[in-house]
Order: C-alpha cells, then sequence, then structure tokens
C-alpha cells in the first residue's frame, strides 16, 4: 500500500510521465528500510525547511504551471518569522530522519539570498523559487536542484532525485514532557528560555510561593508556545522579563529561591 501511495502522489506519476523502468528510475522500487539507512542529502533537508517556513508563500504558489512560481523573497518572509529578525538570531528548524536529528538555520544574507547552515556544516548562500504541486528550486552558485515538498502535521515529506524523505518535526513540549527535562531537578534554580522567542505571559511574581510544575511564564517561539515551569514546590525570586519582551535562546528568565 505504501509503494502504491508513493507511486500515484509522484509528481511525475500525476504528470502522465509513466514509463516501464519509471520505479527503478525514480528509485521507488527500493525497500523502505533500506532508503531509511542512507545519509539524508543537504538539499532535501533545506527544501523541506524553506518550504515549511514559508507558508505564505507556499499558499499563494502559482497555478498555472509557470515554473518561475512563486519566489522566497527574504525580506517579505523574514518579517512574518517574529524575533530572530530582531536579536540577529537564525531561523532554526529540525527534522528527524532515520532515528537522527538535524537542524537547518536560515539568515538573510542580502537581497534575495538565503544563507543556509545544515547541522554543523559551512554555511551556504542560495536562493529558493517555488512552482506548483509542491515543486521547490534551490539555486546556489551555477547549481540547481528540484525538489517536490508535501506539509503534513507531524511531518514533511520530500521527492529528491527519485526518493522519498519523510522528515518527522520536533513536537511543542507539554507541561508533562517539560517537566521531565532539565528543569525537574530540584537544584537548579535559574530557569531559562529554550530558544529565542518572546514573553507572552507572566503568570508568577517575585515573592510568589509556587507549586511544582506550576506554569509560570509563557514564551511564544517557532510559532508554538512554551511553558516556562516551576521544577520544584518554593519561591519565585525573581522574574527578570516583562510581558512583550524579546529574549535570546539560553536567557534566565525566573530565579528560584
Amino acid at each position: 500500500t505504501s509503494l502504491l501511495q508513493t507511486l500515484v502522489t509522484h509528481p511525475a506519476f500525476q504528470e502522465g510521465l509513466t514509463y516501464t523502468s519509471f520505479l527503478q528510475e525514480h528509485h521507488l522500487a527500493e525497500d523502505r528500510a533500506t532508503q531509511e539507512h542512507m545519509p539524508i542529502p543537504n538539499e532535501a533537508l533545506i527544501a523541506a525547511a524553506l518550504y515549511d517556513i514559508s507558508s505564505a508563500g507556499i499558499t499563494n504558489a502559482a497555478n498555472d504551471g509557470n515554473i518561475q512560481g512563486t519566489h522566497l523573497a527574504p525580506g517579505n518572509i523574514w518579517n512574518t518569522l517574529g524575533p530572530w529578525r530582531m536579536i540577529g538570531e537564525a531561523y532554526r528548524v529540525n527534522y528527524t530522519w532515520s532515528g537522527v536529528e538535524h537542524t537547518v538555520a536560515i539568515r538573510k544574507a542580502g537581497d534575495g539570498e538565503w544563507s543556509i547552515q545544515v547541522d554543523t556544516q559551512t554555511a551556504e548562500n542560495l536562493t529558493c523559487t517555488f512552482a506548483n504541486n509542491g515543486l521547490v528550486l534551490l539555486r546556489w552558485k551555477a547549481s540547481q536542484t528540484r525538489a517536490y515538498v508535501q506539509r503534513f502535521e507531524e511531518r514533511v515529506e520530500v521527492i529528491l532525485h527519485g526518493r522519498l524523505y519523510q522528515l518527522a518535526r520536533r513536537q511543542p513540549p507539554d507541561v508533562d514532557t517539560a517537566a521531565k527535562s532539565s528543569n525537574i531537578a530540584h537544584t537548579q534554580k535559574m530557569l531559562t528560555a529554550p530558544m529565542a522567542g518572546t514573553i507572552v505571559k507572566i503568570r508568577a511574581r517575585d515573592g510568589d510561593a509556587v507549586e511544582q510544575r506550576q506554569v509560570l511564564v509563557i514564551l511564544s517561539a517557532m510559532k508554538m508556545e512554551h511553558a516556562i515551569i516551576a521544577p520544584y514546590a518554593g519561591k519565585v525570586r525573581h522574574v527578570f522579563y516583562r510581558e512583550g519582551a524579546v529574549v535570546n535562546g539560553g536567557a534566565t528568565i525566573v530565579e528560584m529561591e
């Protein structure tokens, strides 16, 4: 069933480009387990990340088949990314492939260009264009790569060079998950921001007595809300920011007694 679904949703198949060697040429006959143990190309991660963050551009992607499609303009998209553009940090997107988490860091590089860094590799500058049917064109220097991308709630699927890559997104932590994280240690008195974001709600003040796992501050980051919770029952010594403040990742938000 999975092979049939992959076949009928393949862009080339939908365009009627079918022939006897279709499965072999597009690597669809390969065992899925074999594919998942192959290293994922950077281009697949980059296409997924740019497609993921530019939902406005994707929604309005070209419907006339024009290969020029919708150009991903850094200036326009950057204005929608929140605090990262204000504090000069990269916008980071995380995916898991074959049990390994990868990070794509995205920065504005100039007029019409993005600076993209995959994991700890050297950053590269490129441009990106979207067309219909999820087509993503990546261009850098004299090279061009075509990929097809589909977004789902918990994953992004990328077809690159005929291979299908299913990338799982990092899910936002809930209160129980956060409580089991490093903040659960009673000795941890400094509660920090997990990433850059905006303080949208403060639910505790200096001197307040709080219960274990009580939500103290809510941080908005990457279009999600992150709860900063009390790791143990005790008293709040100091809240360092006010609502609306933009903070760096790792900044101390609350100090416990």
